[in-house]
C-alpha cells in the first residue's frame, strides 16, 4: 500500500492539543486578580494600621507624582520627536521630487 500525504488543511493542530500532548499534567499559574489584594493588606491592618496608612500614601503620591513630574516633560519631549521626525520624512520626499526632476532634466539635456 502507498502512503498518501495528508491535504494541507489537515496540517494545523490546535495549540490546545498540543498542549495536551506533550503536558499531561497541566500547570496552571495563576495571575493575581483584584479580589486577592485585600487578603494582605488585611493581614497588615491587623499588625499595624498606621503602616498600611503610609504604605497606601506612598504608593499613591509615588504614582502619581511620578506620572506628573515625568509624564509632562516626556510626553512633550515625544511629540517634539514627531515633529522633527515628520519634517525629516517631508524634506526626503522633497529632496527625491528634486532629484527626480533633476534626473529628468538631465535627460531631456542628454537626448538634444
Amino acid at each position: 500500500m502507498v502512503a498518501r500525504c495528508l491535504p494541507a488543511h489537515h496540517w494545523h493542530v490546535p495549540p490546545s492539543s498540543l498542549c495536551d500532548l506533550f503536558c499531561p499534567i497541566s500547570l496552571h499559574i495563576t495571575r493575581p486578580t483584584p479580589a486577592t489584594y485585600p487578603a494582605p493588606a488585611g493581614v497588615l491592618w491587623s499588625i499595624s494600621p498606621r503602616l498600611v496608612t503610609f504604605l497606601l500614601c506612598y504608593a499613591f503620591m509615588g504614582t502619581f507624582g511620578t506620572a506628573f513630574f515625568f509624564g509632562r516633560p516626556l510626553a512633550s519631549l515625544q511629540q517634539r520627536i514627531l515633529r522633527l521626525e515628520a519634517d525629516l520624512r517631508f524634506g526626503l520626499v522633497r529632496l527625491r521630487w528634486g532629484l527626480l526632476l533633476l534626473g529628468a532634466l538631465h535627460l531631456l539635456i542628454c537626448m538634444l
